[in-house]
C-alpha cells in the first residue's frame, strides 16, 4: 500500500537549473567560443562543510575550449535545502557575499546584476579576445 501523496515535482526551479540555463546563454552568445558549466557540491574544496544553513554550493565556471579548456570560476551560490535565502559570492572574495537573496525573483535580478557587472565583462572580454 502506497501512503505517499501525489508528488508534483515537475514545476520546481532550483538555483542550479537557473545557472545551467545561463551557462547555455553564454555559449550561444559567444558562438561557443566560451562555454560555462555549473559545478555543484555539498562541501568546500577543503572538505569542510559550509555552515549548516548553506551546505550546497554551485560554482559558475567559464571555459575557453580553444585555450586548452582554460577555466575561470566567476562566482558561486550557496544555499540550504530550503534554497532561500541564498548567498552569491565572487569567487575571489570568498568571505563577503555580494548578494543575499530571499526568493527566486530576487535571485534572477541579482544574477542579472552579476552578469552585467564590469568584473564579469572584463573576464568575458579577456577570454574572448584571446581566441576570436
Amino acid at each position: 500500500m502506497n501512503l505517499w501523496p501525489e508528488l508534483d515535482l515537475n514545476n520546481i526551479s532550483t538555483p542550479a537549473m537557473v545557472l545551467k540555463d545561463q551557462a547555455e546563454y553564454l555559449s550561444n552568445s559567444t558562438n561557443n567560443v566560451l562555454n560555462a558549466f555549473i559545478k555543484s557540491s555539498v562541501t568546500d574544496t577543503n572538505g569542510n562543510y559550509f555552515e549548516t544553513t548553506h551546505p550546497i554550493k554551485h560554482e559558475f565556471v567559464i571555459i575557453a575550449p580553444q585555450l586548452k579548456n582554460y577555466s575561470y570560476e566567476l562566482f558561486y551560490v550557496v544555499h540550504g535545502l530550503d534554497i532561500y535565502p541564498l548567498e552569491i559570492f565572487w569567487s575571489d572574495q570568498k568571505f563577503k557575499p555580494i548578494y543575499t537573496v530571499r526568493n527566486e525573483a530576487d535571485f534572477l535580478e541579482s544574477l542579472k546584476q552579476v552578469f552585467a557587472d564590469p568584473k564579469t565583462f572584463k573576464v568575458i572580454q579577456a577570454l574572448y579576445t584571446q581566441i576570436a
